[in-house]
C-alpha cells in the first residue's frame, strides 16, 4: 500500500509542477497550455487541459458552485482542443467557465 502511496504522491509533485509551468506569471492566476511547448498533438492537449483543471479545482484555486454559494468565474480564451477540454472539465467540476 506505500508503494501505490508513494506513486500517487510522486506524480501530484509533477502535477503540481506542470502547474507552476503553465502559469503565465507569478502574481497572476494566468495560464496557457501548449503555448511553449514543442511536441504538441492533440492527445497531449487535452491531458495538459484536463491535469490543469483537475490542479485549479483540487488546489481550491478555483472554487465550485456549493448550493447558493456561487462558483469562481473563468473566461476561456481559445476553442481549440485544449480550450474546450479545459472547459468542459471546469463546467463539469461546477465552475462557471466561458469561452
Amino acid at each position: 500500500m506505500a508503494k501505490n502511496d508513494s506513486k500517487s504522491s510522486i506524480r501530484r509533485a509533477d502535477l503540481v509542477q506542470m502547474l507552476r509551468y503553465y502559469r503565465l506569471h507569478p502574481s497572476h492566476e494566468m495560464y496557457s497550455i501548449g503555448t511553449f511547448d514543442k511536441a504538441v498533438t492533440v492527445l497531449s492537449q487535452q491531458n495538459r487541459a484536463l491535469s490543469l483543471a483537475y490542479l485549479l479545482v483540487e488546489n481550491k484555486i478555483l472554487k465550485m458552485k456549493s448550493g447558493d454559494k456561487p462558483s469562481s468565474k473563468v473566461a476561456i480564451i481559445g476553442a481549440g482542443f485544449a480550450g474546450l477540454t479545459v472547459a468542459a472539465a471546469l463546467i463539469e467540476k461546477g465552475v462557471d467557465a466561458e469561452i
